[in-house]
């Protein structure tokens, strides 16, 4: 753990940005209402020109998950 002064030397330090825009039509609907998105260094536009069926397999998928509450806390019998 970092000590105080070390903590506020670092947090004093300038932020550097460098998330990208993400162009329309890339994600689904409702993709980015459910999850965080980030581009880094035109990482989207890359991904989905060299690889757009799988990038739209993915975000399909990713879409499709959901976990409800219950699943998480109802127990589940020592089974995996």
């Amino acid at each position: 753990m970092l000590d105080d002064p070390l903590r506020n030397a670092l947090a004093s330090l300038p932020r550097i940005a460098t998330e990208d825009h993400i162009p329309d039509g890339l994600l689904p609907n409702g993709f980015s209402e459910k999850y965080e998105i980030k581009s880094f260094r035109n990482a989207a536009n890359l991904l989905s020109t060299a690889h757009g069926d799988e990038v739209r397999e993915l975000f399909d998928a990713l879409n499709s998950f959901e976990i409800e509450m219950d699943d998480i806390l109802s127990k589940g019998g020592n089974k995996s």
